[in-house]
């Protein structure tokens, strides 16, 4: 293997590579990046992977001072090495027995031992790329990593994507609190149902990928980025509770509230919440709600007690009811328009947080009181 490449882009494309290493594993391959050169195609790919994703981006070389080769090399001395140079400076990168050897004309040659071990194979030819707009990723994350659970036999929170007439649907849940955003126009390139990380969301959020591979291959969804730059990430094999039902049920009584003053309202409130204010907690926030106004109030005998007067949009008739003060901040952190809708139908039924603008739904359960 030989290749010669810019120091600025191969430190560029090592850390790339990087974002999906793991911390800490017992397979020593996963603890490389494979440097591997087709010179007919004129490339330099570098390829990590955690045994779940596995990332590849590409360097073009120059064919002329290629030969093909491949070598697994422990990235971090290398990156090391090439931060003392500048970006501009042309790097020979040869592979010897169990080195690679680095060339550079601001530096004497170094060598990097090779891992004596063999990375996976990734899908091979991944066929053609659809352009898809990610600018739902943000909204996702923000609106789903909060109520999203792993499913038994996982450390991993999920979220379920699926393909439908209204745009891609992803929900989360954590069967307390059920979370969707509908991404209104999103196209996938075939009809998707698949459950997902939370950590593969934010891994191709950081990647800024903007394109999907035409076919999903052997239980993989596959994304583009960059100049050429592929990701392939395996999905969750587990089935997701079926919260349609939930979702498309609407409320009674619903009512509009000003979303700044709701989370500043609930952010003061939890001054007085007790430590603990989870799914079991015995002091839940109450809300009484009374002609065109939301009396909000918390009293724990830890800490101590508060209320908070939040003004709505219309009259509706008196209703008392409890939900838990993390979970209601959590589906008003979520939305994002100025304005959303806050629904209920009786003290024991499912509430509703809805901002349409976005595409935001978020049904929790309430707390008996």
């Amino acid at each position: 293997m030989k290749a010669v490449v810019s120091a600025g882009d191969l430190a560029e494309a090592l850390s790339v590579a990087a974002l999906v290493m793991p911390s800490s594993t017992t397979l020593v391959a996963y603890t490389g990046v494979l440097f591997s050169v087709h010179a007919d195609d004129a490339v330099l790919r570098l390829t990590a992977s955690d045994g779940t994703t596995t990332l590849t981006a590409p360097i073009t070389i120059d064919s002329a001072d290629a030969a093909d080769g491949s070598l697994l090399v422990v990235p971090g001395p290398l990156r090391s090495f090439l931060a003392t140079l500048p970006a501009n400076t042309q790097v020979s990168l040869t592979a010897a027995a169990s080195c690679l050897a680095v060339e550079a004309s601001d530096s004497p040659p170094y060598e990097f031992n090779a891992l004596a071990a063999t990375l996976p194979a990734g899908e091979g030819n991944v066929g053609a790329f659809t352009p898809i707009d990610f600018s739902w990723l943000p909204t996702v994350l923000a609106a789903c990593a909060s109520s999203a659970s792993a499913p038994a036999g996982s450390a991993e929170a999920v979220v379920h994507v699926k393909s439908s007439p209204q745009g891609l649907l992803v929900s989360a849940t954590d069967s307390v609190r059920v979370t969707r955003v509908v991404a209104a126009g999103v196209v996938w390139p075939y009809e998707i149902d698949a459950v997902i990380s939370i950590k593969t969301l934010r891994l191709l959020r950081k990647l800024g990928v903007t394109a999907v591979g035409s076919h999903e291959v052997n239980r993989s969804l596959i994304f583009g980025f960059g100049d050429g730059g592929v990701c392939v990430t395996r999905t969750v094999d587990a089935p997701f509770p079926a919260v349609d039902v939930v979702l498309q049920t609407e409320n009674a009584v619903a009512v509009t509230v000003d979303v700044t003053q709701m989370r500043t309202a609930l952010a003061r409130l939890k001054s007085v919440a007790a430590a603990k204010s989870g799914a079991g907690s015995v002091c839940p926030l109450v809300v009484d709600v009374s002609g065109s106004e939301l009396c909000l109030s918390m009293n724990t005998v830890d800490v101590g007690a508060g209320s908070e007067l939040v003004p709505v949009a219309g009259s509706v008739a008196p209703i008392r009811f409890g939900v838990n003060i993390e979970y209601l901040t959590d589906a008003f952190l979520a939305v994002s328009a100025a304005q959303a809708v806050f629904s209920w139908t009786s003290p024991s039924t499912p509430l509703r947080v809805d901002d349409a603008a976005s595409g935001v739904h978020v049904v929790l359960m309430p707390v008996k009181l």
